[in-house]
C-alpha cells in the first residue's frame, strides 16, 4: 500500500510509525480519516486488511492511516543501556494502548483531519473499544471493531482447551507473584508464541480486564462490531458464539450495531472490500 510514511511519539516517549493513504475526494460527512489498528504481533505494513479496504474508503472521502502500536511485531526496544525498554506482542500491556491511540489521534489532528474514526482488527479491535470506553478521546467520532476476541477466563476454563490454558495461566501467575513477570515463556494458548508472564497474565487472567463484552456499552460514540461467520461458528474458545453473546448488549444500546459476514474467517478473506462497503453504509446511517 503506497502512502505517506508518518511517525508519532507517545507521552511516555515510545516512537511509532504508520502509513497514511490519503483520500483526494471531498471528506465524508461522518468520518474523514480512519486509524487502522493491527492485531497481535502484526504491524502497519503487514496488516492483511488495510491495503484491501483503503481504496474503498478513499473513494468515499475517507483517508486510512494504518499504524503501529507498542505491541507491533514480536519484540522491539526503546532506548539503550539501563534505560532500555522492551515492547512488542511479547511484552505489551493492553491498557497502554490508550497512550498509542491518543498519540495517533493527535497526529491526525495536526494533519488537519476533523472527524476521526478508529478501525481495529482482532486485538486492535479490543484496543479500540477499550480506549474509548475507559479513556474516551473527544476527537473520535466512531469505532469499527472487526473481530475482537473474547478474552474470557470463564470461557477458556470451560473450553476443550482448558487444560492448556490453565497450565499457561499457572506458569504466568507463578512468575508474576515471584517478581519475574518479565520472564519470556513459550506459551501454547491461545496459540503457540513467545510471551512474557506479565503479558499473558494481563491479557488472559481471571480479572478479564479486556473482555470487551463487559465494557463495549460504555463507548459513547457509534460502534460497529463485525465478525466472520467462520470464526463465531468455530470451536475456538476466543470466538465461539461471540455474536450470540454480544447480541443482547447491542440490542439494548442504540449506539451499537453488529454485522456478521457469511462464509469468511477472522481475516475476512474474500470479503474485505465488502467489509469496507458495509462500514461506509453504517457511517452513512449515522450522518
Amino acid at each position: 500500500m503506497n502512502g505517506e510514511l508518518l511517525y508519532t511519539q507517545t507521552s511516555d516517549t515510545v516512537r511509532l510509525h504508520g502509513l497514511l493513504k490519503r483520500s483526494t475526494r471531498d471528506p465524508h460527512p461522518t468520518c474523514d480519516v480512519l486509524i487502522f489498528i493491527h492485531g497481535v504481533g502484526s504491524n502497519f505494513y503487514q496488516a492483511a486488511i488495510a491495503p484491501k479496504v483503503a481504496p474503498v474508503f478513499n473513494r468515499q472521502g475517507i483517508s486510512l492511516l494504518s499504524v503501529n502500536t507498542r505491541g507491533h511485531d514480536f519484540v522491539f526496544s526503546v532506548g539503550s543501556g539501563e534505560a532500555q525498554r522492551w515492547y512488542g506482542s511479547a511484552n505489551e500491556l493492553v491498557s497502554e494502548c490508550v497512550l498509542d491511540i491518543d498519540a495517533w489521534i493527535a497526529k491526525c489532528v495536526d494533519l488537519g483531519f476533523k472527524r476521526i474514526g478508529l478501525f481495529g482488527h482482532s486485538l486492535g479491535a479490543i484496543k479500540s473499544i477499550y480506549s474509548q470506553a475507559y479513556h474516551p478521546n473527544p476527537n473520535v467520532e466512531l469505532v469499527i471493531a472487526a473481530s475482537p476476541s473474547g478474552l474470557s477466563h470463564t470461557a477458556f476454563s470451560a473450553s476443550p482447551r482448558a487444560k492448556d490454558y490453565l497450565r499457561c495461566l499457572d506458569w504466568a501467575k507463578a512468575q508474576v507473584e515471584s517478581g519475574n513477570g518479565d520472564t519470556i515463556g513459550n506459551v501454547t494458548f491461545p496459540f503457540k508464541l513467545l510471551m512474557s508472564a506479565q503479558t499473558f497474565f494481563d491479557k488472559y487472567g481471571e480479572e478479564e480486564n479486556y473482555n470487551f463484552l463487559r465494557f463495549m456499552d460504555q463507548v459513547d460514540v457509534p460502534l460497529l462490531l463485525t465478525f466472520g461467520e467462520g470464526e463465531v461458528n468455530s470451536t475456538n474458545p476466543a470466538f465461539e458464539n461471540l455474536d450470540k453473546q454480544a447480541h443482547p448488549i447491542v440490542e439494548a444500546n442504540a449506539k451499537l450495531d453488529m454485522k456478521i459476514f457469511p462464509e469468511t474467517n477472522h481475516y475476512y478473506s474474500g470479503m474485505q472490500t465488502e467489509l469496507a462497503h458495509a462500514a461506509i453504509r453504517w457511517m452513512d446511517s449515522n450522518v
